[in-house]
């Protein structure tokens, strides 16, 4: 595929970053993603359609590769993150039975990507505020949404 043929919002970071795509894009409701190659390095760049995930981009940027993927560039509405290339994914664990092995690699995951960190950017929504919105179920519900 040659650059003329990718979406508009891609091209100005292409030529910035010195990207070379490395797939095809991938079109969500929120974002537009292409595989790329920044050197010979595997990277995801990622164009922001919402607010949302630019302040999505700027956590994962504060967290610094630690549980997430390393941030190798963020301007405005682009993020250049690295790309995972290893050989285990989670779909795979739970389609081979390990539906309890995937899900602790989740948790301990979350857990370890909210755990108390200083400075959080500042268009950070606090998690408290993001799922306020759930009270109401959980003094219905209980259980795990408490």
């Amino acid at each position: 595929m040659t650059n003329d043929a990718l979406p508009a919002e891609m091209q100005p970071w292409l030529r910035r970053w010195n990207l070379t795509p490395d797939g095809a894009p991938i079109q969500t409701h929120t974002s537009v993603l292409l595989p790329v190659l920044s050197g010979d390095q595997p990277a995801m760049l990622k164009v922001a359609m919402v607010p949302e995930e630019e302040r999505g981009a700027a956590v994962l940027a504060w967290w610094g590769g630690e549980g997430a993927a390393r941030v190798l560039a963020l301007e405005g509405v682009a993020l250049l993150m690295e790309r995972a290339t290893g050989t285990r994914f989670l779909a795979q664990m739970v389609a081979s039975g390990d539906d309890d092995g995937a899900t602790c690699v989740l948790c301990a995951t979350a857990a370890h990507l909210h755990r108390p960190r200083l400075h959080p950017p500042a268009n950070a929504v606090p998690l408290d505020t993001w799922f306020a919105a759930l009270a109401p179920a959980a003094a219905r519900e209980g259980g795990i949404l408490t």
